[in-house]
């Protein structure tokens, strides 16, 4: 039986399959789940490593959840890869007419400014362009989960025709949302960050600490870290 958080994140999740704008996933959110996103201010973009161009982590977002008296509060980080031919694609041109891993796991995490005074539950989802790789929680499992965030790593797979194309890549979107039930007193914010690797090198660990996702590599040069930049502001207290 899903949780309402997986019920929220599934149903945005087909959203954004369909080609929902922000603007629309935002008023679907608060019509249907009575989920407000506070007005806020973002961080602008720091520009990452070149050969993460083709990975796209926006900025996540805080939403009230006026359905909780007092309210709760959602937090959603997603990410997208453009470009899949130039990026895993050539990470992985032996790979022909057949599924296979691309190189190790790669993992994803959120972590807030500060501890929240009671966490609620989590839920990442992945999904791919096509049918092939529908929206699933089962490709990734929890690294770590404390009051400052949750943080996951998961194998990514990817289903090509040829030696440069790409049919279809499991981790080509995701998004994870974490529940709060009480953010505790203070100006409360969110960023998040992907690790991607490829050939033998994988996500040992992420850790997640105030203002922080530490993504633990194992030893090589196939592997990239990409953040997102600050979430909109909550001011309490």
């Amino acid at each position: 039986m899903q949780t309402e958080n997986e019920e929220i994140n599934f149903a945005v999740a087909r959203l954004r399959q369909k080609g929902a704008s922000e603007t629309q996933i935002d008023t679907f959110l608060e019509a249907e789940y009575n989920l407000v996103l506070v007005s806020g201010q973002t961080s602008p973009a720091k520009p990452g490593p070149m050969a993460a161009a083709h990975l796209t982590i926006p900025a996540p977002k805080i939403y009230r959840n006026d359905n909780s008296v007092p309210p709760k509060w959602v937090a959603m980080a997603t990410w997208r890869w453009n470009n899949l031919r130039d990026s895993i694609g050539a990470e992985t041109g032996f790979c022909v007419h057949r599924s296979c891993a691309v190189g190790e796991e790669d993992g994803f995490g959120l972590a807030f400014n500060r501890h929240v005074a009671d966490p609620g539950i989590y839920s990442m989802l992945t999904w791919g362009m096509t049918d092939y790789y529908p929206p699933s929680t089962s490709r990734g499992h929890v690294s770590d989960a404390n009051s400052d965030g949750v943080s996951f790593i998961g194998q990514d797979s990817v289903k090509k025709g040829c030696t440069s194309c790409v049919d279809d890549y499991s981790f080509a979107n995701g998004q994870l949302m974490y529940t709060i039930d009480n953010v505790g007193c203070g100006p409360l914010t969110a960023f998040s960050k992907f690790g991607h690797t490829w050939s033998s090198v994988r996500v040992d660990s992420i850790g997640i600490a105030p203002n922080q996702v530490n993504i633990n590599f194992s030893t090589g040069s196939e592997k990239f870290p990409k953040a997102s930049p600050a979430s909109n502001t909550i001011k309490l207290c």
